[in-house]
């Protein structure tokens, strides 16, 4: 309701001095209420909450009836939000670092028309240990409907910024699926991830529809499950 008195608000709807007056008016009174108030006299707060929940409807019976259309006007043509659809980030491409495992390169683009499971790891991480039963299961049952599984080794600890032994853990965990071994972290940061683990799913077009950081099933929680139950929506969209 304030906007009205902005310089470009009163020159679109030519408001005259009287109006402006009352506008100002109205809204002093209610910036009055406000000074006035005390913390324990609910009366007056109440009546200050009713002034500006009232302005806009006050502040509208102000107006010329061809001011009030033309306002409404601008505004555009009424938007049903609930027909809205959810946007979903794009997942950025993967940046090659020369050090992979189960692979020697791989691009997310080439993997378009299939749901992609991409999770962060650091195989001295203990919260990631605990996931890799999880990938390994996702690898042996879902690449048959279509899943691709990837996984990007981003390193906290010297061990592992060496590729040759995250290629060894990798092999003792007994990965099947390509690894991407993000040396120099470029991946973590284009991907603007935060935590070791993070799981990512992503759906045929190459939107990220799903993330969870942390433990699949941290205190009980059953994100295996509800990702298994995501993807198994997302095989069957076109």
């Amino acid at each position: 309701a304030r906007a009205l008195l902005r310089p470009e608000i009163v020159k679109f709807l030519r408001l005259d001095d009287k109006r402006l007056e009352k506008l100002t008016e109205l809204f002093s009174e209610t910036d009055q209420l406000g000074k006035d108030l005390k913390p324990d006299d609910s009366k007056k707060q109440e009546q200050f909450v009713n002034a500006k929940q009232g302005e806009a409807a006050k502040a509208l019976a102000i107006l010329l009836p061809a001011q009030t259309d033309k306002l409404w006007k601008s505004f555009g043509e009424p938007l049903d939000t609930k027909k809205l659809e959810r946007i979903y980030p794009f997942a950025p491409e993967l940046i090659d670092s020369g050090h992979w495992t189960n692979a020697t390169s791989a691009e997310l683009k080439a993997l378009r028309g299939q749901v992609v499971l991409l999770h962060f790891y650091a195989f001295q991480c203990h919260n990631c240990v605990a996931n890799f039963g999880h990938y390994k299961r996702w690898d042996e049952t879902l690449q048959k409907k279509g899943v691709a599984l990837v996984g990007i080794q981003t390193p906290e600890t010297a061990a592992e910024r060496d590729p040759a032994k995250v290629i060894a853990a990798a092999a003792k965990a007994d990965f099947h699926f390509p690894v991407l071994i993000d040396v120099e972290s470029k991946n973590w940061n284009a991907w603007g991830n935060t935590m070791w683990p993070t799981v990512y799913v992503i759906d045929k077009q190459g939107y990220i529809r799903f993330w969870w950081q942390g433990e699949l099933n941290w205190q009980g929680a059953t994100v295996d499950k509800t990702i298994e139950t995501i993807v198994d929506q997302l095989l069957q969209e076109p």
